[in-house]
């Protein structure tokens, strides 16, 4: 039985056959607009004789879409079908319309297209391509579906095959944990253990001993400084500021170093001025390198049998004046003349003795 398909779209009339419409369960692209429907659901009666139609461009590309999934196999050789048997109504662009479900069909022998699984495009699962051709002769021009070639079907099943072997890359490799790190022995013998205490307790002792002498060394320089605090103070003139805020926080006082044993003076002169008047005059020296404090002087008169008859004893403002009150003191290498009055009731001196001292 002759049959035939009109396409919802343009309204083109094809010339089908019974095995195409059950190759792709009537599923069927128009090769006017490209666009796909169910031929099952549009076939028409040729009884009525329709005028025939213009066919479409000869070159109109045939598409044989490639299943997502493995096909069934098919049978190799084209089959011509879908000669157009009316006239094609007037080109115009189709409206994008999602594809259609397939429908039933009433004619009993033909076979009602399954409703395409949801997760397969209609691309995945695209019908053949209604290609239109003129004959030669006087029969209408017909279409020929063109299946996908075995190479191309084992091109795309090995492309699938790499793609599901190709290894997923999450996140990048984590380096591996480090090692445990060894436990000390716990059953160590008892000579380790108690020698290794004793090297701690030697650690700790020679430490206590160093900060110690540091102590002992700083307390030791800080008595020598109050101990010699007057020479150093003579000697080095710039460090009579410290020691004299030292001797502040200890409770001393800084002076001039007294030495005697570094003064000389020479021998002197007793005159008497008349009546109980008398005047001794002599020279004090410091033959020391650096000033000494002014010492005081004892006079002692002797009679006749150098017995003594008087002694007496003069400070330093006696004999210096004002040079006593200075505070450089006797200078290093230095000459003070002495010269002292003095009365003695009752008693005639015959001669004297100087000493140099300090209080």
């Amino acid at each position: 039985m002759a049959l035939a398909t009109q396409c919802p779209h343009c309204g083109t009339q094809f010339r089908v056959a019974a095995d195409q419409l059950k190759l792709r369960g009537g599923i069927v692209r128009c090769g006017a607009c490209q666009q796909i429907f169910d031929g099952n659901s549009a076939l028409i009666d040729l009884a009525a004789g329709p005028a025939p139609v213009v066919a479409a461009p000869a070159d109109a590309p045939a598409e044989v879409p490639s299943p997502a999934i493995s096909p069934a196999p098919v049978d190799e050789t084209p089959v011509e079908t879908l000669a157009p048997v009316s006239e094609p109504v007037a080109q115009q662009e189709p409206d994008p319309e999602p594809a259609p479900t397939p429908a039933s069909t009433p004619e009993p022998d033909t076979l009602t297209a399954p409703e395409p699984s949801r997760e397969h495009t209609a691309d995945s699962i695209g019908p053949p391509t209604l290609l239109l051709r003129e004959s030669s002769g006087g029969s209408p021009p017909i279409a020929s579906s063109v299946p996908a070639s075995p190479r191309n079907r084992a091109a795309e099943a090995r492309a699938r095959r790499v793609k599901a072997a190709a290894p997923r890359i999450d996140e990048a490799p984590k380096p591996p944990p480090p090692p445990p790190k060894p436990k000390p022995d716990i059953d160590e013998p008892e000579f380790v253990r108690s020698t290794r205490q004793r090297e701690a307790s030697s650690k700790t002792t020679r430490i206590a001993l160093a900060v110690g002498s540091v102590l002992l060394l700083i307390a030791l320089v800080v008595q020598a400084a109050v101990s010699f605090r007057d020479v150093l103070a003579a000697r080095h003139p710039g460090l009579r500021p410290a020691l004299v805020s030292t001797c502040a926080l200890l409770g001393c006082s800084v002076n001039l170093p007294a030495r005697p044993e570094q003064l000389v003076i020479e021998t002197g002169e007793l005159i008497t001025l008349g009546g109980n008047a008398y005047t001794f005059s002599t020279v004090l020296r410091n033959q020391g390198d650096m000033a000494l404090a002014w010492p005081s002087l004892e006079l002692t008169l002797n009679d006749l049998d150098d017995k003594p008859l008087v002694r007496r004893v003069f400070a330093p403002r006696d004999y210096a004046g004002a040079a006593a009150a200075a505070p450089t003191g006797f200078a290093a290498r230095g000459e003070q003349q002495v010269r002292i009055h003095f009365r003695l009731e009752g008693a005639e001196p015959s001669g004297y003795h100087i000493a140099v001292f300090y209080p």
